[in-house]
Formats: structure tokens, C-alpha cells, sequence
């Protein structure tokens, strides 16, 4: 079976126009290596135009920074990494912030938001604003990541393709700091996408880690993290 990772990747850009030439001749050869006949690199084109189309088309945008992508884009990547590390963040980047992009610059904020759009939109565009993306753990979907303002405890969760928690179950988001977790907040996406306010420990956390728990919210972590972002 082929991979799709990279394609997932490229068409999500792909859908909101920000793919540059090399990307573009990027995705013509994984494509071409997959052939016009791959099911599932059609069915991901189409879901992702369709989202974008259906996001743009039902929703009056705000006027937003011209420089709002590129900053974003820049925030999410500036962390060195080994080139394997460098690979894989690539892909939860640049996908966190298509997700970002799509939920805010094509015109995002309809009801599935849990906060309104022209909120988020302030925020992210904050001098200091710092995107961390989520690694998820194996068999965990979707893409999620941390918009911490410069204060280091402000912040928002914005999330697309998170499946539904079990009836009676919640994400709930911590920081760690050593081995101490804290309870930030509870999570909850609407049709998979989630652009939540939070507040939080962040800066002097060691890491971010959201876990499915028991819609009471418990003030420890009864599972194991989904996904962990590393903060410092």
C-alpha cells in the first residue's frame, strides 16, 4: 500500500493556494508515481477542495495582515531539527498551519468554532505569537497545534481531522513541567476542527499533551497522551 503522508500534505496547500513551484512539481511526481487511478489520492483531492470551497463559500471573511501566511508559516518552521525530525515536522507544520489557514483566511469562524473567528484571527497576528505543532502518537489522526501568545499563557488550540471522543469522553489539555502535569482545559472539536481558547503554563512548561478523559474533566491524567507538543 502507498503512502499518502506527503500527498495529504501537499493537496491541503494545494486547496488553499499556497503552493509554491517546488511543492507543486513536488505533488505532479508523487501523483504521477501513484497513477490516475489511485482512489484514495483523488478522494483526499476532493475532500480538501471541497472543505475549502464550502468554507470560503458559506462564510464572510475578515480582512487580514497581507503578511498573515508567511508569518504563520515562519513561526511554525523557525525550530532546527535533525533532518528526519526536520521531515516529519515538516509535515505536522505545515499542516497545522493549512488547517489555521483554511480555518482563517479563506474565511473560517462558522459555528464550529469555539471561538469567534475574528478572535482567533487578532491573536495569531500578535508581534511574539509562537505556533507549536502537535505530534501525534501512532494511530492518532488528525493535526493539531498551540498558538501561544508572547506572554506564554494565552493561548489557542486549532485542530482539523480530530475524530469525536467516545459518548462521555473529552480531550483534556495539560502542561508538564518535569514530571508534574497541570490541567489546562478541556477540548472538544465540532466536526473534527477546533479553534479553542486556553490558558496555561506554557512558557515555563516542558511540554503540552492532550488525553481523552471523562467529560468531568479530572484534575490528573487517567490515560495516555494522543498527542504532545514540546514547548521548551
Amino acid at each position: 500500500m502507498r503512502e499518502h503522508g506527503e500527498i495529504e500534505e501537499l493537496l491541503a496547500l494545494e486547496a488553499i493556494g499556497g503552493l509554491e513551484p517546488a511543492d507543486g512539481a513536488r505533488l505532479a511526481e508523487l501523483r504521477a508515481e501513484h497513477g490516475p487511478a489511485c482512489a484514495e489520492c483523488a478522494a483526499l483531492e476532493a475532500e480538501f477542495r471541497d472543505t475549502a470551497a464550502g468554507l470560503a463559500g458559506g462564510l464572510v471573511p475578515a480582512r487580514l495582515s497581507d503578511d498573515l501566511e508567511e508569518r504563520t508559516v515562519a513561526a511554525a518552521l523557525a525550530e532546527p531539527r535533525s533532518e528526519m525530525a526536520q521531515r516529519r515536522g515538516r509535515s505536522k507544520a505545515w499542516l497545522a498551519v493549512a488547517a489555521a489557514i483554511v480555518l482563517l483566511a479563506v474565511g473560517a469562524g462558522a459555528g464550529y468554532l469555539a471561538a469567534p473567528r475574528s478572535s482567533v484571527a487578532a491573536f495569531i497576528e500578535q508581534p511574539g505569537v509562537t505556533l507549536v505543532p502537535f505530534e501525534q502518537s501512532a494511530g492518532s489522526a488528525g493535526t493539531m497545534t498551540l498558538a501561544i501568545g508572547p506572554g506564554g499563557t494565552d493561548a489557542y488550540v486549532i485542530g482539523t481531522g480530530l475524530p469525536t471522543p467516545p459518548d462521555g469522553q473529552v480531550y483534556e489539555l495539560w502542561t508538564i513541567a518535569g514530571d508534574t502535569p497541570t490541567a489546562v482545559a478541556c477540548v472538544v472539536p465540532t466536526d473534527g476542527h477546533v479553534a479553542q481558547q486556553v490558558q496555561g503554563a506554557f512558557s515555563t512548561a516542558d511540554v503540552a499533551a492532550m488525553t481523552v478523559e471523562a467529560a468531568s474533566c479530572p484534575s490528573a491524567p487517567t490515560t495516555d497522551p494522543v498527542s504532545v507538543a514540546t514547548l521548551q
